[in-house]
């Protein structure tokens, strides 16, 4: 039951960061995509037959990993494991360090550290890559102009698109199987519908 009462607590507190919140930079880092995130891990678990506890943490990891969006753009990791830790004191230090572990995977360029880690880091990169692409992509460079004050020629964009694409890569087994496809079909959707319009 302790379980259950963690991720309900996890659930409302994200939540109520992200409604308490200025927002209107984030048009892909949002809470949309943590829920998305969410829905993706339980899909995983239950494709993988997870045991519970391995699940929760996936879930508890999920809710926090973007949080640091909120407050800054530079390892915002960093940041959102710093917000876990502390949500999570003093009753539930048991799972801060392997949700810490989990979310420091997401950050780009990180190995993940084992096989929960490679799971999120997937699923993650999954929803800005393998699904919706063209509308996560555009919402990224949106997202690079009002938070960052970003600009890029419609060139260099597709340029920066078809190198993401092109270098991404999957940890775990689950990844590879149902994110890698879609990446690849992706790439090749992207590459010929850019080339159609230049």
């Amino acid at each position: 039951m302790e379980n259950v009462t963690l991720l309900g607590k996890a659930e409302n507190y994200v939540s109520n960061l992200f409604l308490n919140s200025n927002t209107a930079g984030l048009f892909y880092h949002n809470y949309n995509h943590t829920l998305s995130v969410i829905e993706g891990i339980k899909t995983a678990a239950k494709s993988l037959q997870l045991p519970n506890k391995n699940t929760e943490l996936l879930l508890l990891s999920a809710w926090f990993h973007d949080i640091g969006y909120l407050y800054t753009r530079t390892e915002h990791e960093a940041k959102s494991i710093e917000i876990i830790q502390n949500a999570l004191r003093p009753n539930y230090i048991n799972f801060i360090e392997a949700a810490s572990t989990c979310i420091a995977a997401t950050k780009i360029g990180e190995i993940p550290e084992n096989d929960l880690a490679a799971l999120l880091k997937d699923i993650d990169v999954a929803f800005g890559s393998a699904y919706d692409f063209d509308q996560t992509n555009q919402a990224y460079r949106e997202e690079l102009i009002v938070s960052e004050d970003r600009h890029f020629s419609d060139e260099e964009w597709r340029e920066m698109s078809l190198n993401f694409l092109r270098n991404i890569k999957f940890y775990s087994d689950y990844g590879k199987a149902n994110f890698k496809p879609l990446v690849k079909k992706n790439l090749e959707s992207y590459s010929n519908k850019q080339l159609q319009l230049k």
